[in-house]
């Protein structure tokens, strides 16, 4: 893909919607900053917001009209259209909020309703058993979930808790009420996740319990939630190719990406350098004199079943341009790929769903060459590993098992054994640390598990933001970032940097 041609997500930077005052009952514009977008909003919008699907959402109003009309830009399109799949009823809808959970809100000063994204079919319910007075604001509260602010002196964080029987699904809802003085304004959030409440007479802060930003930052949402990922970094840019959601798209559908993607620590923006041709799940991405190396996994061709490849890719990051490369001599359905000492590693089990144990198979590739290397054979497991670079070394999580290493000087393996065995989790190094976060088959999916390399001791870590994995963890220019991933209420397409203290 020509350079000039990168489509560039530019997450995080300032979109700024004034919202208009409906109903009388303010008359300060309230102010809503989002990422941006690729399409300019339609005139008259009044209220903005971006899902997790990659799909953006408008509330526009008209003078002499009776009610706001909602509005969709689904991803990859580049028209906005009015919705209506959900049947989104006529209202003044003063706020439209997708939350970090797949569901969408809209708010009027008398009424708040909820979609699910992910089954539009079934329409809006309102949400009852509020206080009295009127809605002001929405805002996304530190746990994901909607708040809302009535100017009668309640703070109200609600949440909806979903079951499916017999493919219907179903919500019962929840909320919690917080007093603050009358008059509300707006809402938002500080660095600590405390919620800012703006009254008429004043600001004042709410600790409400959710304190992850006191350790971890939203720095970028990525184009789409995303998980079944890895990846590594190259010319201080994190890389990583492929992967596969449940949540993507208008309506919200299984979707996996061909792209390979990249993330630019100085403006804290995705970007799709390339397009591989076809959609892939799993695959190892590594780095070779200069060049993305995408490898193995899975692939689901448009016409055809997912199956396993042994294919390789190599990308010019400056480029775009992609070439194949020479393939793989093993099927791998998730493998690792690390550079070290100027070879590129590639490893991962051959009975990634099989029951038995199996030997680690590990294979290797240099500069010039046209075959790739049988290594010596590491730690047994089974299923998809994850796992980072440590100085020269490759560190690896099996499978609710242990923790292992590889010294590609010696060709040895250390395992250590693990406090919390965990599968899938996002690992990164850092300040001679490995940090194993969240992942699965454990009671704490947001728990994080560190191992010091120096005094060979396992401590805990501050929590991740939410459950997480399938996920990627990466050092980059010594900071420390977790993207994507799925756990708990929905998939991920959030950025989180750990903050330096």
């Amino acid at each position: 893909m020509p350079k000039n041609s990168f489509m560039r997500f530019l997450y995080y930077l300032l979109l700024v919607v004034a919202c208009s005052c409906i109903g009388g009952k303010h008359t300060d514009p309230v102010w809503k900053t989002y990422g941006s977008i690729p399409v300019r909003p339609p005139e008259s919008t009044i209220s903005l917001t971006y899902d997790g699907g990659n799909t953006y959402w408008a509330l526009t109003s008209s003078k002499g009209s009776k009610g706001n009309t909602l509005m969709v830009l689904p991803a990859g399109k580049k028209v906005w259209e009015k919705e209506t799949l959900s049947h989104a009823p006529s209202g003044l809808w003063h706020t439209v909020l997708a939350d970090e959970h797949g569901m969408l809100w809209l708010a009027s000063n008398k009424s708040l309703l909820y979609c699910d994204l992910r089954d539009l079919s079934q329409g809006w319910t309102e949400f009852t058993g509020l206080a009295e007075g009127d809605i002001m604001d929405l805002a996304i509260g530190s746990n994901g979930s909607a708040l809302l602010g009535l100017n009668s002196g309640n703070l109200i964080e609600v949440d909806l808790e979903k079951t499916t029987k017999d493919g219907t699904s179903s919500y019962l809802p929840s909320l919690k009420v917080h007093r603050i003085p009358k008059g509300l304004k707006s809402l938002s959030l500080d660095d600590r996740g405390d919620v800012i409440c703006v009254t008429t007479e004043g600001s004042l802060s709410v600790d409400l319990g959710g304190a992850w930003m006191e350790n971890w930052e939203m720095v970028a949402r990525m184009p789409g939630s995303n998980h079944d990922l890895r990846g590594d970094v190259l010319d201080h840019r994190f890389y990583m190719a492929g992967g596969l959601t449940a949540e993507y798209g208008y309506p919200m559908d299984s979707y996996a990406y061909s792209k390979l993607f990249a993330f630019d620590p100085e403006t804290n923006n995705w970007e799709v350098i390339a397009d591989l041709g076809v959609p892939r799940v799993y695959c190892a991405t590594g780095t070779l004199n200069g060049q993305l190396w995408v490898a193995g996994g899975d692939l689901l061709p448009e016409k055809g079943e997912r199956h396993t490849t042994r294919m390789v890719q190599k990308v010019d990051p400056k480029s775009g341009t992609v070439k194949t490369a020479p393939s793989l001599n093993n099927n791998l359905s998730a493998p690792l790929a690390f550079n070290s000492r100027g070879r590129l590693y590639v490893m991962g089990y051959t009975n990634w769903l099989g029951d038995a144990q199996a030997p680690l198979y590990v294979t290797s590739i240099g500069e010039g060459e046209t075959q790739w290397r049988t290594e010596p054979t590491g730690p047994e497991g089974k299923g998809a590993i994850y796992g980072c670079k440590y100085k020269d070394q490759i560190c690896i999580v099996v499978a609710n098992t242990y923790l292992a290493l590889f010294d590609p000087i010696t060709n040895q393996w250390t395992t250590i054994d693990m406090p919390l065995k965990v599968r899938s989790p996002q690992v990164a190094s850092i300040n001679d640390e490995i940090w194993v976060m969240g992942g699965r088959d454990t009671n704490n999916q947001a728990g994080v598990q560190i191992y010091n390399l120096k005094n060979k001791q396992w401590k805990m870590g501050p929590d991740l933001p939410r459950e997480l994995a399938w996920g990627v963890g990466f050092n980059l220019n010594g900071q420390l970032y977790v993207t994507g991933g799925a756990a708990g209420k929905s998939y991920n397409n959030r950025t989180f940097r750990l903050k330096n203290k």
